[in-house]
């Protein structure tokens, strides 16, 4: 599977994390598929998704802007 996602802003605090949606079954992954995005040594965030079908976007750490991006999160579905 391959899931492209877009944020258009985010989270600002250092460690703060969101479910964007849930994917339906047939779409889910055996396990956890992350893609990680970097825009500028400080600002880092993860796309996760999970095995329930959950989507979160999870900040890394550091100084956090608003700033949203665009990201590929590639997985075998289960």
């Amino acid at each position: 599977m391959q899931l492209n996602v877009s944020i258009g802003s985010k989270l600002t605090s250092s460690w703060a994390k969101e479910t964007i949606g849930t994917l339906p079954v047939g779409w889910r992954p055996a396990a956890p598929a992350r893609s990680s995005y970097g825009r500028d040594g400080k600002n880092q965030m993860q796309v996760v998704v999970y095995a329930d079908g959950k989507v979160a976007v999870e900040n890394q750490g550091g100084s956090q802007t608003e700033q949203g991006g665009s990201l590929t999160v590639c997985y075998f579905a289960a």
